[in-house]
């Protein structure tokens, strides 16, 4: 009489003819008969390691989320710091040729267009005294996302300074 044996390698069937056709035992392997391939094959996750992984996750977008807004914001500025350097310069130019002392207000005075048709994120004035050359207004009405930091004025004066203001509770990046 054969005895059943628990947790031994797997034993092949040979027939009359002595070729294999079945695994002995009803071809049922025992846990320690699988290789260490089929092991890792056949184990998952458990629902610690998951939760784990989701908690890191979640760590790593709170913390790159408001970067990520921030680095946004100032990209954007960027169009303003660009169309607020040209429009110093054509302020510069019309106080040295046609009106020394003051500058304009009118865009048709410069030898430049109006920068804000083409504008996608400020619109822009010009200023007639020497603390405010021309002045960029951050246009938040398009969407939700763009209103993080509310409407802020980003003013150039002759100098070439750039003075942010806001009045919202939230400042936006410096440009």
């Amino acid at each position: 009489m054969r005895t059943k044996r628990a947790f031994t390698p797997i034993e092949k069937a040979t027939d009359e003819a002595g070729s294999e056709n079945k695994e002995a035992d009803g071809g049922i392997k025992s846990p320690s008969a699988h290789t260490v391939r089929e092991r890792s094959s056949l184990m998952g996750f458990t629902l610690l390691e998951i939760m784990i992984t989701v908690v890191i996750v979640g760590v790593l977008a709170a913390l790159a989320i408001p970067s990520y807004w921030g680095a946004l914001e100032r990209s954007r500025q960027r169009e303003a710091v660009v169309n607020l350097g040209l429009l110093l310069d054509s302020q510069k130019r019309y106080y040295l040729e046609y009106d020394p002392g003051s500058y304009t207000t009118d865009f048709a005075d410069l030898d430049m267009d109006d920068p804000t048709p083409n504008a996608k994120y400020f619109s822009y004035t010009l200023g007639a005294t020497a603390a405010a050359v021309a002045t960029a207004t951050r246009l938040t009405t398009e969407n939700a996302v763009n209103a993080n930091y509310g409407d802020y004025n980003i003013t150039v004066n002759e100098t070439g300074v750039m003075i942010l203001s806001n009045t919202a509770s939230r400042q936006p990046p410096a440009p």
